[in-house]
């Protein structure tokens, strides 16, 4: 039995799992080497120890107030966004602690999925490629149990609404203390959402007049059976460095 590595999500749920990575380390390049393909030999079991909620960000849209002539975002509410901030980076600081290389390495799932198969391929993901990093992954409504004639339909609509909520996941990823880098990993339908989340955060960096690739510490994307092609992704990545 194998615990899966502690996963960190964007909803703030913290899966509370056995800290393996530095007892097992040694174990490593072993496990890796039972991985040389799509079917393992031998079969790994995986457990999915206890979920809890660290915290939430406020419902959308927020309050507004009026202030000397100007309608703005209600102080009392922007004070509880950024404690709702705050407490993601510091649940992400401690995961940081227990890393290797300060990365973190975040993982967006694509249709059919679920919060717990999501959760299951992240640390899969995460365990095969060495436990050296902070694990974490990007939750969406992927149409898991609808009807699969109108289902797909469904998760693109779904997957379109996403993309705001991701870029409100990776910008407090990158401003977190200790993060050096940033590895971006999606599947499927999640390669659209991550491509077009990258895009907005792209524009947002430089229209405030910084340099994207420092500001955002992302050092490699990796798009898996994409479900864009690539004239699309680049015209989606227009004006990203390259």
């Amino acid at each position: 039995m194998l615990a899966l590595p502690a996963v960190l999500a964007y909803v703030l749920l913290h899966t509370d799992t056995a800290d393996v990575a530095e007892r097992d380390a040694p174990l490593v390049p072993k496990l890796a080497q039972t991985y040389p393909g799509p079917w393992r030999s031998p079969k790994i079991t995986l457990e999915k120890g206890a979920i809890g909620e660290l915290g939430r960000l406020l419902e959308e849209p927020y309050a507004m107030e009026r202030t000397e002539g100007d309608l703005r975002r209600a102080t009392a509410v922007l004070a509880l966004h950024e404690a709702s901030k705050q407490g993601f980076e510091a649940a992400l600081q401690r995961h940081l602690a227990r890393s290797r290389n300060g990365e973190v390495r975040l993982f967006v799932h694509g249709f059919n999925e679920t919060f717990a198969t999501a959760a299951y391929t992240a640390a899969d993901l995460c365990h095969f490629l060495g436990r050296e990093h902070a694990c974490t992954f990007f939750t969406w409504r992927a149409a898991a149990s609808s009807n699969p004639l109108i289902g797909y339909t469904n998760t693109t609509k779904s997957a379109e609404f996403a993309i705001g909520h991701l870029v409100k996941a990776i910008r407090p990823i990158a401003e977190t203390p200790g993060m050096e880098r940033l590895q971006l990993l999606a599947h499927s339908r999640g390669t659209a959402i991550l491509l077009s989340a990258l895009r907005e955060l792209v524009i947002q960096t430089i229209a405030a007049g910084y340099e994207p690739t420092a500001v955002l510490k992302i050092d490699n994307v990796v798009l898996m059976s994409p479900d864009i092609d690539t004239e699309s992704a680049f015209a989606v990545t227009e004006g990203a460095p390259r």
